[in-house]
């Protein structure tokens, strides 16, 4: 870059055209492809889109997951390529998975992006052209007016009303109002086109402007109407708060059931002279009992968590994983009674019967905790449902597989199968009244 640039407002408009190689009617499109190849994008953070091949070997960077593959790796060193196979096999189906939602997600937010993309007039061989703030390039003429972001350094080549232009410097009423409701305890919409409007969208929950606006309050908006229609912000706002309800249900889902399978796996662990579940079997409890809460997202919501906005309350959070955790753990250790003190099992028979009633009983309770209601007065969604009796069919089907040999499961005998549906269906009964007594004393 020439030295004279770096203080380029101290220069003659025709000393900045000729060290930028450029003329008032702006550059071609050749120069500028060139010049954009050459300088790189007009943004401080370059953007880098990962590849579908580096999203998907980005699942298997997690410590836990490098430590797996590391196990598996031990295990063919050690003569056992069945427990290497089992382990990898495992891991791969969580990274795909992983992938498959990543890549949705990321696929989604490109292409809502590229509708509100905040864009630059400028000269290109001598006519006005539209084109990301991103491709303008050093040398570019742009066309400027009232709300249009400013893409870069700029040195004003002509001007018409530019002593008009003014700026506030303390916070406007508009944005003093919007605080003060939020203080209230409200959730705070604006919607707004202009450039006073800036600082309102910004404080407000919920910014709203639309595609024609200018870009300062584009910038600032949470949401860019592409048309005229305010009944999209009534669809958007029911989305919004069904997405919130099962971005919830997820939460409920996964905390509970870690916090209750942590208490039963450690608390086991000191009284049994064999493992509880092998590593493949716990990889395998882990996969499958993923499949149901993968489809959450397409979960029916009851009519009043989407009546009024509600907020991410960590005290519910932890209240309720302290509550379910600690039932699915009572349950496990009347499994683990069960099957030790009246069926007597062998470590084989131990863990085949924890493993079917850990997998069985967690996508049943998917079922009673996804709703404030009685299971029997909602409905779940269709994939949930469809997702909840496939595992529960997989999981029943694989002691009678050749898998069990390798995975070091055995067939049960029939009380053994009546013994475990009992408890499977006084836990699911169990949650659905501790269900009911939860909400009645927690409030959320």
């Amino acid at each position: 870059m020439n030295p004279q640039l770096s203080t380029f407002w101290s220069l003659s408009t025709d000393q900045v055209l000729q060290q930028t190689h450029s003329k008032t009617t702006g550059l071609s499109r050749q120069d500028a492809k060139q010049r954009l190849s050459e300088f790189g994008a007009n943004s401080l953070k370059q953007k880098h889109k990962s590849s579908a091949w580096m999203l998907l070997l980005n699942q298997f960077k997690s410590p836990i997951i490098l430590i797996l593959i590391f196990a598996a790796v031990l295990s063919i060193f050690l003569k056992d390529a069945a427990d290497a196979i089992i382990i990898l096999t495992i891991v791969f189906i969580s990274g795909l998975l992983g992938f498959w939602q990543e890549q949705g997600a990321s696929n989604a937010v490109e292409k809502l992006l590229a509708l509100v993309q905040v864009k630059a007039t400028v000269l290109r061989d001598g006519q006005s052209q539209e084109i990301p703030n991103e491709e303008v390039v050093r040398g570019d003429i742009v066309l400027l007016n009232a709300g249009k972001n400013i893409p870069g350094d700029c040195l004003i080549l002509e001007s018409k009303d530019l002593s008009n232009v003014f700026a506030e410097v303390e916070p406007n009423q508009k944005e003093r109002i919007i605080i003060a409701l939020k203080k209230a305890g409200n959730v705070v919409g604006y919607l707004g086109d202009g450039i006073n409007d800036a600082s309102a969208l910004h404080a407000a929950d919920v910014g709203i402007s639309v595609e024609s606006a200018v870009d300062v309050a584009k910038e600032a908006a949470d949401i860019v109407l592409m048309a005229k229609d305010l009944n999209v912000l009534i669809e958007g706002v029911k989305e919004g708060r069904v997405t919130f309800a099962n971005t919830l249900k997820y939460v409920f889902m996964a905390t509970s059931a870690n916090f209750g399978n942590m208490f039963s796996m450690a608390g086991i662990s000191l009284f049994l002279p064999f493992l509880p579940l092998l590593p493949s079997q716990i990889l395998l409890t882990n996969l499958l009992t993923d499949f149901p809460e993968l489809t959450i997202a397409t979960d029916r919501v009851d009519k009043e968590l989407i009546n009024k906005p509600r907020r991410m309350d960590i005290k519910f959070i932890r209240n309720f994983m302290i509550v379910f955790g600690l039932l699915s753990s009572i349950f496990d250790y009347l499994t683990f009674g069960a099957l030790l003190l009246l069926l007597h099992a062998q470590p084989e028979q131990f863990r085949t019967g924890w493993f079917l009633e850990s997998v069985i009983s967690a996508s049943l309770v998917v079922l009673v905790v996804r709703t404030r209601q009685s299971i029997f007065n909602t409905k779940p969604g269709k994939y949930l449902l469809a997702a909840t009796l496939a595992t529960i069919g997989v999981t029943m089907i694989i002691p009678w597989t050749p898998l069990a040999t390798l995975l070091g499961f055995q067939l049960l005998p029939l009380n053994f199968v009546l013994v475990l549906g009992a408890i499977v269906l006084f836990y699911v009964t169990a949650a659905e009244n501790v269900k009911r007594v939860f909400y009645s004393h927690v409030k959320f």
